[in-house]
């Protein structure tokens, strides 16, 4: 029985009670007959119904007729969650797309629903129907979908990406296991594929990455054969050389260093480098482009090799300004040589026997007039050999280098080809001098073989006193040459630091030409003790027909001071006349007399610009270069000039600029070729005799070009291998 007061009170509130009573029992109704899947609803949003249940009675001082939100709602628009706290609605959908950004077709969000809050109850129903509706919303529903309800195709799918990753990074550490073998010039193959460098290094590196772990132990194709290690290779190099190309071709003009040589299976391999200047820094730079085996060094065949070069690098004949080689004829040849084929084409480039090569032929010059210096490296090379083809003699040497505490370097072989180099194993045979005397008389003494025999002979023309003196006096001479000789192989060295090194070398060579007396009292005062006193030697008789000329008879020395003296001149009024001799042949003494006329007015002095006009020809303007001369001039009257440290003023006399980057783009040895051919002899041995050119080529320029090869990004080199065949771009994922 419900009392009337009661009732009124029941009545009076009913709007939100009984509300939400009739809603509970209208939706258990709806899914007892339909039998459908009923409505989701979270836990939150059956917190957020009690919370609204409670809010649902009075508050004191609230008016019980004002509009609140309906529990209802949250079952008939599941995508609705309420924030008592607030008292609004959102979208529980477009929060969540919009916060995992997945909203990026949808130019219009509506706020109200996402971030603002919705608490307009009166339009609630309409506006709920017209937020389901909005292409946000929809856009957010479907990407939600998408995500949490992920289809097999989709699941299959990102596995396959996933797969494709790990291959990735299998690969990437397979091309940097190649690239640091190639760097560093080591043999990647073995006798065995399983004990090569590359596997062996590949089992280390997978303890560190698991993907190369997991892809060495899959059964099937793992991209490690040989064929795939030369494509690798071939990328490296082209990758290297095309970043070499980009610096060259920057360059206005350029040079061309050439020379050949044979490997060791007896291929003839041709070295081809570019020589240019850095247009802001003005700095040289000689870079290594490659190795190319030809069937013959004829000129023709050199220069067919040569036409090609320029074709595959894109270089243009017109910028050639320069060209070195050694001096052979078919090199040099004035009529059908190498030199005379390309001044046919291109009459601008300068050429220029390799100075280097020059000192050398130099050195081989003086000694074919010095009967006595030539005497004496032939019984140093002997004596050497004799020492070095044993271990018996060699292990007696070292014994007896060991009692006598000799801290010094043991002997040296005489270089075979470079003369210039012989001066460091004469002084080795000085430094153990003493060693080597007892090790002849002990050798000799004790062995009755041949050997003994030649070890007798050579201490009995050790002791003598000339024996001695011209093997310091080789080394008094020489040892500036040496020097000179390392000093040129520069790559960075340019015309007028080579006539500076030439003039400091004929003054060292006259200022030593002067000191007889000095040198004389050293030797005298070092000569080892077993050695014989300087004598005069034995006169040879006149034969009978010249006895009465007296124009024909032999000088005749009154002390061995004398005559030693007269050797020590002649060796070195010798060497300097070969020396000049054949700098005047190089080709160079052209740049120089250019050179020479522009400093000439720079100093304030007349010149006609005579041979700078047979030089330059059509690369400059002789008359504004005159006149930029007299400007820098002026200029370095006033303060220190350094034109490549101020870009204003090379801009300004540009026509000096231009001047002294076609003077430093002449060459001046072919170091930079002969520097391929020592890399040449560590990557083709005779363990790796049959590797073929185009490896051979690859490795040798990634080899030269380390610095290039450190800084290389190694991914779009991937990206290649991967995008080069159909297969692995299914298997491998791209950068």
């Amino acid at each position: 029985l419900i009392r009337p007061y009661r009732l009124l009170q029941l009545i009076r509130f009913r709007g939100s009670y009984w509300r939400n009573l009739s809603c509970f029992a209208s939706a258990r109704l709806e899914v007892d007959d339909t039998k459908s899947q009923p409505p989701t609803i979270n836990v939150s949003s059956i917190a957020l119904l009690s919370s609204c249940e409670n809010r649902s009675q009075p508050k004191p001082g609230q008016s019980v007729k004002g509009r609140s939100f309906q529990k209802s709602w949250l079952i008939k628009y599941t995508w609705l969650e309420y924030e008592a706290c607030t008292q609004k609605v959102f979208c529980k959908t477009c929060k969540e797309a919009d916060a995992k950004n997945l909203l990026q077709f949808s130019s219009k969000k509506e706020d109200a629903f996402i971030s603002v809050g919705f608490s307009n109850w009166k339009k609630a129903l309409e506006k709920f129907r017209l937020h389901e509706n909005t292409f946000t919303h929809k856009e957010g529903v479907l990407k939600l979908n998408s995500i949490n309800n992920r289809s097999v195709a989709s699941q299959l799918n990102e596995q396959l990406h996933s797969d494709m990753k790990k291959g990735r990074s299998a690969l990437e550490a397979i091309f940097t296991t190649v690239l640091f073998l190639c760097r560093q010039g080591l043999a990647i193959r073995g006798h065995e594929d399983v004990n090569s460098n590359f596997f062996q290094l590949l089992e280390l590196r997978k303890n560190d990455v698991p993907e190369l772990k997991d892809w060495l132990g899959r059964s099937g194709y793992k991209w490690t054969s040989h064929e795939i290690q030369n494509e690798i290779i071939d990328l490296l190099g082209k990758s290297v050389l095309r970043k070499v190309l980009a610096s060259i071709k920057k360059t206005e003009h350029f040079s061309i260093i050439v020379d050949e040589t044979s490997d060791s299976s007896l291929h003839e391999q041709v070295s081809f480098c570019i020589r240019t200047v850095d247009d802001d820094s003005l700095i040289i730079n000689e870079d290594f482009i490659g190795l190319y085996e030809t069937p013959n060094t004829e000129s023709q065949t050199l220069f067919s090799i040569l036409k090609d070069v320029f074709a595959r690098l894109d270089l243009s004949m017109d910028n050639l300004r320069g060209q070195c080689y050694d001096g052979a004829s078919n090199m040099r040849g004035k009529f059908k040589g190498l030199k005379k084929l390309v001044l046919d084409i291109q009459p601008k480039a300068h050429y220029v026997h390799c100075t280097a090569h020059s000192l050398n032929l130099a050195v081989v010059d003086s000694l074919r007039h010095l009967t006595s210096m030539r005497d004496i490296m032939a019984l140093a090379k002997d004596l050497i050999n004799t020492v070095r083809e044993s271990n018996k003699r060699m292990e007696l040497f070292r014994s007896i280098r060991c009692e006598s505490a000799n801290d010094q370097a043991g002997l040296r072989p005489l270089c075979p080809t470079r003369w210039t180099m012989r001066a460091s194993s004469i002084l080795r045979i000085l430094k153990n001098f003493k060693e080597l005397l007892e090790f002849f008389e002990t050798f000799s003494a004790e062995d009755k073989t041949e050997a003994g025999y030649k070890c007798a002979g050579y201490l009995e023309s050790m002791l003598q006193f000339k024996t001695y003196f011209f093997l310091r006096l080789y080394c008094h001479a020489m040892n500036p040459v040496e020097d000179v000789n390392e000093k040129i192989q520069c790559p960075h060295l340019s015309v007028a630091d080579l006539e500076k090194i030439y003039e400091g070398l004929i003054c060292i060579l006259n200022g030593r030409r002067d000191s007889f007396e000095h040198f004389w009292e050293l030797c005298l005062k070092e000569k080892p003790s077993q050695v014989d006193d300087p004598s005069l030697p034995r006169n040879r008789r006149i034969p009978k027909k010249y006895e009465n000329n007296e124009a024909s008879s032999p000088h005749t020395f009154r002390t061995p001071k004398e005559y030693y003296k007269a050797i020590y001149i002649e060796v070195f009024e010798t060497v300097q006349s070969c020396i000049t001799e054949r700098f005047a042949s190089t080709g160079f003494t052209q740049v120089i007399a250019v050179e020479q006329e522009c400093l000439l007015l720079v100093n304030r002095g007349e010149t006609n610009f005579e041979k700078s006009t047979e030089f330059f020809k059509n690369d400059l303007d002789i008359e504004r270069l005159r006149l930029h001369l007299n400007m820098l001039a002026d200029i370095a009257n006033k303060k220190q000039l350094y034109i490549a440290q101020e870009p204003a003023v090379g801009e300004m006399l540009c026509e000096v600029v231009k001047c002294i980057k076609l003077l430093q783009v002449v060459p001046i040895t072919t170091a930079t070729a002969e520097r391929s051919f020592s890399a040449l002899r560590r990557l083709k041995s005779y363990l790796r005799s049959t590797m073929g050119q185009k490896r051979l080529n690859n490795l040798a320029v990634l080899q030269a070009h380390r610095d290039v090869l450190d800084e290389l990004d190694i991914r779009p080199v991937i990206n290649d291998f991967i995008f080069s065949n159909p297969v692995r771009r299914s298997t491998f994922a791209p950068f």
